[in-house]
């Protein structure tokens, strides 16, 4: 959750230095064209010049702030850049080391979405059934569960969500084709 808080930060800043980065374009543009107005002989000494003169004291007033706020952003989105950065290396590893120990027990693990469409599998799953996670993904881990059981398995997972459980007994088969409980 705060990895997710954190890309959308990130992606919120990055979207306001590209905002700011064309604001501070255009005003550059419209200083560049106010001097040369002003350095042209036809307005210089005129009340045109001195309006373009206040206008271009504003617009270098206004470009100065912008570029603290751009510098500001920038400083911001890196900083972002680096705790996500750290928070996806804390996950992997986590995520590494939650593989190895559940490829460590003796015991067939896997995760699922609601209605059994499972997500991943560990090692010793692999090792029984002969599927890859990939085979076993979705519903093709119940290709193991033995066609009379298959019903009931489902019937499990169906009501799983409203009983906050899933309980259902039923024979795999193992890679060598036997069956057991």
């Amino acid at each position: 959750r705060e990895r997710d808080a954190l890309v959308e930060a990130l992606d919120r800043a990055q979207c306001e230095l590209r905002r700011r980065d064309g604001e501070m374009s255009a005003l550059r543009a419209r200083a560049l064209n106010a001097e040369a107005a002003l350095s042209s002989k036809e307005v210089a000494g005129s009340a045109q010049a001195e309006e373009l003169s206040v206008a271009m004291e504003e617009l270098q007033a206004s470009t100065v702030s912008l570029e603290e706020a751009n510098d500001s952003l920038i400083r911001l989105n890196n900083e972002l850049e680096r705790r996500v950065a750290e928070r996806t290396m804390a996950l992997a590893e986590s995520e590494t080391r939650l593989r190895a120990a559940t490829d460590a027990v003796p015991h067939l693990v896997w995760t699922s979405q609601e209605v059994g469409m499972w997500t991943w599998a560990n090692r010793r799953w692999v090792e029984y059934t002969g599927l890859s996670v990939s085979e076993s993904a979705g519903l093709g881990w119940l290709d193991r569960v033995h066609p009379d059981d298959r019903d009931a398995t489902m019937a499990a997972w169906r009501n799983a969500p409203a009983t906050g459980e899933l309980r259902v007994e039923h024979r795999l088969r193992a890679a060598d084709g036997s069956y057991r409980w």
